[in-house]
């Protein structure tokens, strides 16, 4: 390998400088993102307090305050099928101090249900991490006459004695 000084005008030497100028540039934003979060952070659940996300959230809200060193505050804001809460967080300022936790519905089937959303999902948001999966179950009546075994329930339908 050369040691030889780039010319001037070279490809090269353009974009050694550009990385360069790019790098010098980012620094100040580098330096800010270390002191992340620097005061408490807004967690907007789009539903009911008490309700299955309730436990889940505060317990995230918790193990990110011991981690970060900043309180990280649940804000329950129902109605709208999570319309409402999302739209808070999309019309609040994009400095990371406010969090979206919901299911999916409120960004992928609501688009489909509602014909006017306070928000986009596509601009509005940037998915930070999936933290669950949602169970769904189907029951009925503990006297019916259809019973679901539990080896495969899929396929072990028959009717009850």
């Amino acid at each position: 390998m050369s040691s030889k000084p780039l010319p001037p005008g070279s490809s090269q030497r353009r974009r050694l400088l550009g990385a360069g100028a790019a790098c010098a540039t980012l620094g100040p934003f580098a330096s800010r993102a270390a002191a992340y979060p620097a005061r408490p952070v807004t967690i907007v659940v789009p539903f009911a307090a008490g309700g299955p996300a309730d436990g889940l959230v505060r317990a995230i809200a918790e193990d990110l305050r011991r981690r970060l060193g900043q309180p990280f505050v649940p804000d329950f804001r129902t109605g709208a099928a999570g319309s409402i809460g999302a739209g808070a967080v999309a019309k609040a300022p994009p400095d990371g101090y406010t969090l979206l936790f919901s299911i999916s519905d409120t960004l992928v089937n609501n688009v489909a249900l509602y014909r006017h959303l306070p928000y986009d999902p596509r601009r509005d948001f940037a998915f930070i991490t999936q933290v669950g999966s949602l169970p769904l179950v189907l029951a009925t009546h503990g006297r019916s006459v259809y019973v679901i075994r539990p080896r495969r329930p899929s396929t072990d339908f028959e009717t009850a004695d």
